[in-house]
C-alpha cells in the first residue's frame, strides 16, 4: 500500500443502485463496500456490463436519474454524498472529486479554447482572477506534460491528438487540487507510449499530492502496475479485492483466475494464446441464483447454484477477500472444509502481469 495513504478519504458501503426497466429492475451495483486512503491507488477491473462505471458514477453524484433506487453509503472526506443537495454535489465537482473519462474529445468544449475551458475550472475559486486563471491554465498544461503550453493553450480540442486530449482533461481534473480522481478507462483509446505517459502522470500526482486514485481498466497489466489495491466485479458485485501483489500472486476467486487466464503470454521463446472465458455475463434484471458466475465456471458444483458465497480473507493475507464456494487449489474455501475443488486456469503469474 502507498505510504502515503495513512487516513482513509473514502468508504462506501452496502451501496446498491438499481434501475427499473420495462425487463425487470435491473441491480446494476449490489452491496458493494470500499475503502481508499489519501495518496492510495485503487484499480476496478471487471467485463463491460459488471457495473464499474456505475460505481464511480454515484461516488461522483452523477447518479441521479428520478427513477433509479440508490441506498447505502458513500462518505467522501467526511460527507455523505447520496446525502447532499444537487447544488452542493456540484459545489464537490472538481474541488473535492474530479473525473477523467475515456473519451476526452466528448468531454470538452468543441469551440472553446483548451486554455479557457481549465481556466473556467479554476475560476471556480472566487478569488481568482481572469488572468490568474489563465495563468494558471498554461501551468497545468506545463505539469501535465503538454508541450508549447502557451500555444497550444489556444487550440481547440479537435486539434490536438487523443494523447494531448487526454492531458488536457487530466489539467482540468487537478485544476482545483481535488482529493480523489476517477479514472474511467482513460488509456484505452491511446498508443503505449501516450498510456505509459499518462499513467506515470497518474502516479506522481497521487505521490506529490497525496490525491486519491480510483482507476476504472479491463487492463489487468496497466492496474497491476499503477495500483496499490484492487477490487474485481462481476455482474454488480466485488469479486475479490486486496493488495495487486496478492491478488495476482494468488488469485481466489475463479473468475480472478479466468480474467488472468485470458491474458496473453509471452515468456521468453513461450507463447500461450488467451483462454477466453466461455458464456457470456449474466443479465442483472435475472441473476442466477447462487454465484453469479457460476454458469460459466467449469468448477461450480451444488453450493454455487443455490446461494451466493460471502466475501471472506485469504487466510494469511490480511486484506486479500474473495466470494467463491470452490476457490483455486491452494486456498481454503469458506468454512474451511477441504480444500478448493482442482486446479485454478492457467494464467500469467504475478511477475509477468505487473512487469
Amino acid at each position: 500500500m502507498n505510504q502515503a495513504a495513512t487516513e482513509r478519504l473514502l468508504t462506501v458501503r452496502d451501496l446498491r443502485v438499481e434501475f427499473p426497466t420495462a425487463d425487470g429492475t435491473v441491480r446494476a451495483v449490489d452491496n458493494v463496500s470500499l475503502d481508499l486512503g489519501y495518496g492510495e491507488r485503487l484499480g476496478i477491473v471487471g467485463e463491460s456490463g459488471s457495473g464499474k462505471s456505475v460505481l464511480s458514477r454515484t461516488i461522483m453524484g452523477l447518479t441521479r436519474s428520478r427513477t433509479a433506487r440508490v441506498t447505502g453509503e458513500v462518505i467522501l472526506d467526511g460527507r455523505s454524498v447520496l446525502d447532499l443537495s444537487e447544488r452542493s454535489r456540484r459545489s464537490m465537482w472538481g474541488r473535492d472529486v474530479a473525473m477523467v473519462f475515456q473519451d476526452p474529445l466528448s468531454s470538452l468544449h468543441p469551440i472553446m479554447p483548451i486554455g479557457e475551458q481549465i481556466a473556467e475550472a479554476v475560476r471556480r475559486d472566487a478569488s481568482v482572477t481572469r488572468r490568474e486563471a489563465g495563468a494558471r491554465a498554461v501551468q497545468l498544461l506545463e505539469t501535465v506534460g503538454v508541450p508549447l503550453a502557451a500555444q497550444r493553450a489556444k487550440a481547440r480540442a479537435h486539434e490536438l491528438s487523443g494523447g494531448m486530449r487526454q492531458r488536457v482533461a487530466i489539467a482540468m481534473a487537478i485544476a482545483c487540487r481535488p482529493k480523489l480522481i476517477i479514472a474511467d478507462e482513460p488509456t484505452t483509446a491511446l498508443d503505449v507510449t501516450v498510456q505509459a505517459r499518462i499513467l506515470d502522470l497518474f502516479d506522481e500526482l497521487c505521490r506529490e499530492f497525496r490525491i486519491g486514485l480510483v482507476m476504472i481498466s479491463h487492463d489487468l497489466g496497466v492496474v497491476g502496475r499503477h495500483t496499490d489495491r484492487i477490487a474485481v466485479m462481476y455482474a454488480g458485485r466485488i469479486a475479490e479485492r486486496g493488495p495487486v501483489a496478492h491478488v495476482f500472486a494468488r488469485p481466489a476467486m475463479r473468475y480472478t483466475s479466468a480474467l488472468m487466464a485470458a491474458i496473453p503470454r509471452h515468456d521468453g521463446a513461450r507463447r500461450t494464446l488467451p483462454r477466453p472465458i466461455r458464456g457470456l455475463p449474466p443479465n442483472l434484471a435475472d441473476p442466477p441464483a447462487g454465484c453469479r458466475f457460476s454458469p460459466r465456471c467449469a468448477h461450480a458444483g451444488d453450493a454455487c447454484h443455490e446461494a451466493a458465497p460471502a466475501l471472506v480473507e485469504v487466510e494469511g493475507e490480511p486484506g486479500h477477500e474473495y466470494a467463491c464456494w470452490h476457490p483455486g487449489s491452494d486456498v481454503t474455501p469458506p468454512g474451511g472444509a477441504g480444500q478448493g475443488q482442482g486446479p485454478a486456469p492457467a494464467h500469467p503469474t504475478s511477475s509477468e502481469v505487473l512487469r
